[in-house]
Order: C-alpha cells, then sequence, then structure tokens
C-alpha cells in the first residue's frame, strides 16, 4: 500500500496520538521514551513540525547539540513565515546550541 511518500489519514491521526504520548513522556522526564515516540510520530508524519520542536528540546537537554540544530531547522523550514509561540524559543535554542559547538552567531537566526 503507498510508498513512504504516501501518507494517510490514518498516519496523520497515529502521528498525533504519538506527539500526545511524547509529549507525556517528556513532561514526566522521560526522555528517552518521548525521543522514541517522537520518532515514530515522524515516521508517520514527517510533516509535523512539533515533533521536530520536542526532538530539538529533547536532544538540547541529552546535550546533542548537532541533533537539536537540526531537528530544530526541520521545524523552522516547516513552520516557515507562520507565526509561532515557539519560534522565539527555538532560535535562543539554536544560538546556544552554535556557541556550546563553537560555531559563530547566525544574523537574525534565519536558517
Amino acid at each position: 500500500q503507498g510508498g513512504a511518500s504516501a501518507q494517510t489519514a490514518d498516519d496523520k491521526k497515529e502521528a498525533a496520538r504519538l506527539f500526545d504520548e511524547g509529549s507525556r513522556f517528556y513532561n514526566a522526564g522521560d526522555l528517552d521514551k518521548a525521543l522514541g515516540t517522537f520518532q515514530k510520530a515522524l515516521e508517520k508524519d514527517p510533516n509535523q513540525p512539533g515533533s521536530w520542536r520536542w526532538l530539538g528540546l529533547i536532544y538540547r537537554a541529552k546535550k546533542q547539540c548537532k541533533e537539536s540544530i537540526d531537528a530544530y531547522a526541520h521545524y523552522l523550514k516547516l513552520q516557515g513565515d507562520k507565526p509561532s509561540r515557539f519560534s522565539e524559543r527555538v532560535h535562543s535554542e539554536i544560538e546556544i546550541c552554535r556557541k556550546e559547538l563553537g560555531y559563530a552567531p547566525i544574523p537574525n537566526c534565519k536558517l
């Protein structure tokens, strides 16, 4: 039934369920379970910006800055010009990670 790009309504529904589950794991402090759950959500719906943002948070908490920046970049790309209450925090987290990795700051942090 369809290839990797063939997303169904069921896939999106399952991704939403996994997103909620991952959020609960994160809020309970279980970063490993949250990470795996958000990764599963993105397998179902790779265009779900919220899961990419959560991955950025988790990788940052686990001191995996390269992975955090990559996840946040996916989030920002998917968000595009749509306003988000999380954008400022995401840009701030990217800059913190860039500094920790010894990278120069990004002017206006536009990826």
